[in-house]
């Protein structure tokens, strides 16, 4: 009996031995593999610096056959707009699984202020783009009255354009500088006021172009189909004066639907070295919201042509002065970007007549597809850039929309597998396929 229970004890303390190399054996798996967990999220979000670009005093002449950071036809490059107080682009590249080819941000130019821009963000926002290699779309808004963007001291541009040049150099990074965008709306300081905006814009073109053709300067009104708003900000240029005079398109001595919205505020050819758009599937309460975008909505509205503007603004329907596609990619052969742009997902909305159940997943996957797609691709190759407009944000109606892509895991998961496959088909360029030179000409390889 004494040996028996002997034996089991034996039994019992070699199997607590056993338990306790085994628990420990897991604990020492577990740590392990937690610390190649972190590594291999660390290794996700290493930087991928670009580097930094000479630019010498001679032989860095912008290509003429391309305008300055052109993409050849044929490519699209993929971008984001950022709120960088909560997602810097390392952050996204981590989230998306790739790096997009350019990352935009806003900076706020006031003459009243020292400094009048915040150079330091400025620089940090140079710095974040390097750290994914990708290009620095930077929007200038100047926020004061209607007449300062024809006023900005010499000084505050050439210090704008020695920032967009030590962004280039030591940072390696290319700029989009978008400056003074939506002028043909009422809500900007600077809207409504063609004279003056055109006057600011080819004093900036000229400062930039005086010191790099790594920045190129992008020319980016609203669209134009409600055109010209009547919001109730900017009022319209009192009638007879040179800028009314300019707005009146037509010569019938109103500024109204008929008119042409973005002609006015065109620079000219030698200030602009791409056109913009900003353009959203934009539902409001009399089109009702969580619907899925009209199938044609996004070339329609770049066209102001076809059934959605029949749908939405029957007025507009084949206004040739509204085709902004036609009119300045087309007969200016000016490369054409989306600078923002995104489809909303309205939360708490009841459905009834106007509003729909459609899901985030269905509503943004339709507006990517309708941007990046074959047939926009073969149709309008001059269409070259979009970035997404990732924010959620209360309109004006304080309805509160997502435009984002990145806060709900289906959307995320299949805008990021949506977007490698068109990557790996060689059809949408991420910033590790593009390579630029001191002469503003971009090269893509996949």
């Amino acid at each position: 009996m004494a040996v028996s229970r002997r034996k089991l004890c034996g039994a019992l303390f070699w199997l607590k031995v056993f338990a306790a190399v085994l628990l420990a054996f897991s604990a020492l798996g577990f740590m392990g593999f937690n610390i190649y967990r972190q590594y291999m999220i660390g290794l996700a979000n290493k930087p991928t610096f670009a580097a930094p670009i000479d630019i010498p005093s001679t032989g860095c002449a912008a290509d003429t056959r391309l305008a300055r950071l052109e993409v050849p036809d044929g490519e699209q490059l993929v971008g984001f707009h950022l709120d960088w107080s909560k997602l810097t682009p390392i952050q996204l590249r981590a989230k998306v699984g790739f790096a997009p080819a350019i990352v935009n941000a806003f900076l706020q130019l006031d003459t009243t202020r020292n400094p009048p821009i915040d150079w330091a963000m400025f620089d940090w926002h140079g710095q974040e783009a390097n750290r994914i290699s990708a290009t620095l779309q930077i929007t200038v808004e100047p926020s004061r009255s209607p007449s300062e963007i024809s006023t900005i001291p010499d000084t505050i541009l050439d210090q704008i354009a020695q920032q967009c040049l030590k962004i280039n150099t030591k940072y390696g990074t290319p700029v989009f500088l978008r400056f003074g965008h939506e002028m043909n709306g009422d809500w900007t300081y600077y809207g409504m006021q063609p004279i003056e905006f055109k006057l600011g814009f080819q004093r900036m073109a000229i400062a930039v172009r005086k010191v790099t053709n790594m920045t190129a300067m992008v020319w980016g009104p609203n669209l134009g189909v409600n055109y010209p708003f009547l919001n109730g900000g900017v009022p319209l240029p009192a009638r007879g004066t040179p800028n009314f005079l300019q707005l009146d398109t037509n010569g019938d001595g109103v500024i109204d639907i008929k008119d042409d919205p973005y002609t006015p505020y065109y620079p000219g050819d030698d200030y602009v070295d791409w056109v913009g758009m900003s353009l959203y599937w934009y539902p409001d309460a009399g089109t009702g919201f969580n619907n899925l975008p009209d199938p044609t909505f996004f070339i329609d509205q770049l066209t102001s042509n076809g059934p959605s503007v029949q749908k939405y603004q029957p007025a507009c329907n084949g206004q040739a002065n509204k085709n902004f596609y036609q009119n300045f990619a087309v007969q200016r052969n000016k490369p054409l970007m989306i600078p923002e742009t995104s489809a909303p997902w309205v939360p708490g909305v009841v459905a009834n007549s106007f509003n729909g159940t459609a899901t985030p997943q269905a509503i943004k996957e339709n507006w990517w597809n309708q941007i990046f797609s074959d047939s926009v691709r073969s149709q309008y190759p001059k269409i070259k850039a979009a970035c997404w407009f990732e924010e959620t944000k209360a309109d004006a109606g304080n309805e509160l929309r997502n435009w984002q892509v990145t806060d709900d895991p289906t959307v995320l998961a299949t805008f990021s597998k949506d977007f490698k496959a068109l990557n790996a088909a060689k059809k949408v360029a991420f910033a590790p396929n593009v390579k630029t030179s001191c002469s503003g000409s971009l090269g893509v390889k996949f």
